[in-house]
């Protein structure tokens, strides 16, 4: 939540939809939504770390930026289709993660 108000904040023009599960993501997609850029944190509530890195092609040609808590998993992301990785930090700065949606947006 704190990613997404820091999103909402930064860039009001930018549509953002927050989906916390697999099966919601999913559900938005097959309702023609299009999206430009994924964040997916890979500690969904419905689907393992692993299944949903197996499946991160889903979201192409959108840039897919993967989260987690854990730091194992950047390598297996990264061969699955995600475009950048981030190990989340408790107590973190949220600029890190603006960075990495600024260079993940289309020029």
């Amino acid at each position: 939540m704190l990613y997404e108000a820091r999103l909402n904040r930064t860039a009001p023009d930018m549509q953002v939809h927050v989906r916390r599960s697999w099966a919601g993501a999913m559900d938005e997609m097959k309702k023609g939504f299009k999206p430009t850029i994924v964040i997916i944190d890979l500690g969904l509530p419905d689907s393992s770390p692993e299944e949903t890195i197996s499946r991160l092609g889903v979201f192409k040609p959108a840039k897919v930026l993967a989260m987690s808590a854990e730091g194992e998993y950047e390598k297996l992301s990264r061969a699955n289709g995600a475009d950048d990785y981030m190990a989340k930090v408790i107590g973190e700065s949220t600029v890190p993660f603006m960075e990495r949606v600024t260079r993940l947006l289309p020029k």
